[in-house]
């Protein structure tokens, strides 16, 4: 398949199952919700040779499938006891690793879609877009890490709540897949950022929120050193050697993203969604934290990939404020756009991913 049919069939299959997802959320249809996620599903199962640790996955399954578990426990540093079931689980059912590719993307589309059903936002639909063109073609090459910001998007829903229980059950999940979940079991404690008995908010809430994110500018360099040492951690030095590597050529974006959206989504917050909003701001301005010190470390530009969809979900949230229809539909098709180029210029012109061209596999043959 060449690049431009593989850029139309990408663009269509997202667009379609965005439409499907949007339906269902007009309609209050779960099953035409549920069904949306059908689409990259199958996308992300029939694929071969798309991704650029599609390769190193294939290894993977190789080695864990052939070995016995007393192998792998010698050697348990190499992936996640998660991704080890998968693999275990992929082996049992057809001795290839087409399950195994399968089930990782249903579990990143789900664990998601739970997730987007838990914030109650305004438009989860076009945050479904968003998350489709910006970040699930990632987990086609980041597959465990793919599964794990699902899972954490999940949990932190928990966060809102305060129900610290669920909130670390789901981190623990979500570090079973990727370890680099764990190092966020901390943020529960910024909460109480949300807390405050003023009527404007952001009186209290802002200078505290810059103090924090002053806090971890400095500091999380000097963690994320430690934390290298560990030997559960230490296959991940090599992401910390080119700093090249590690620049963030979105981080503008993000910046002017948080800003705008901050700023505009002030006026819509009230006692009901205070928590939920407040949240978001959080959410989003870790996002850009651990992205400014992502120039010098790739690993800490990957702990912000857990951030990465509320930049957006604040955003989209703040065009609220336009209570005229025809506003709502220009912002919206600003909202589109935005993701159909960033999907062409990230993924189809700079080549992130290794994405093209797209490859089916039918019964171990690629087309």
């Amino acid at each position: 398949m060449g690049k431009i049919a593989s850029l139309v069939l990408y663009l269509s299959v997202f667009c379609l199952s965005s439409a499907l997802f949007g339906y269902g959320v007009y309609r209050k249809n779960k099953v035409m919700k549920w069904a949306g996620i059908i689409p990259p599903l199958l996308l992300a199962s029939l694929r071969y040779g798309v991704g650029t640790d599609y390769g190193t996955y294939e290894s993977l399954f190789n080695q864990f499938s052939r070995g016995s578990l007393a192998d792998y426990l010698q050697d348990s540093s190499s992936a996640e006891p998660g991704f080890y079931i998968l693999v275990q689980i992929s082996n049992f059912l057809t001795g290839d690793s087409v399950p195994m590719f399968a089930i990782a993307a249903a579990l990143s589309l789900i664990f998601f879609h739970l997730g987007l059903n838990r914030y109650n936002i305004k438009h989860p639909a076009l945050v479904y877009f968003l998350y489709l063109m910006v970040l699930f073609p990632m987990t086609l090459n980041l597959v465990r890490q793919g599964i794990a910001v699902s899972i954490v998007f999940y949990a932190l829903s928990f966060f809102i709540e305060r129900d610290f229980k669920k909130y670390l059950v789901f981190m623990i999940i979500a570090g079973l897949f990727h370890i680099s979940a764990f190092i966020l079991l901390p943020v529960y404690l910024l909460n109480r950022l949300t807390k405050t008995k003023y009527k404007n908010v952001y009186l209290t809430f802002l200078p505290k929120l810059v103090t924090v994110a002053g806090c971890i500018l400095i500091f999380i360099p000097f963690f994320s050193s430690l934390v290298m040492q560990m030997p559960a951690f230490s296959k991940y030095g090599m992401y910390t050697v080119n700093a090249g590597e590690g620049t963030n050529y979105t981080l503008l974006l993000q910046i002017v993203i948080l800003i705008s959206g901050t700023i505009l989504i002030r006026r819509l917050i009230n006692d009901s969604n205070r928590k939920l909003y407040t949240a978001i701001i959080i959410f989003a301005t870790l996002e850009v934290v651990f992205g400014t010190i992502g120039y010098s470390s790739t690993f800490i530009k990957r702990i912000g990939l857990y951030f990465s969809i509320f930049g957006f979900m604040l955003f989209v949230e703040s065009m609220s404020m336009f209570r005229n229809r025809g506003g709502k539909i220009l912002l919206s098709c600003f909202i589109i756009g935005y993701g159909v180029a960033y999907f062409t210029i990230a993924y189809y012109a700079l080549g992130q991913s290794d994405l093209f061209p797209y490859k089916l596999i039918v019964r171990g043959l690629s087309i």
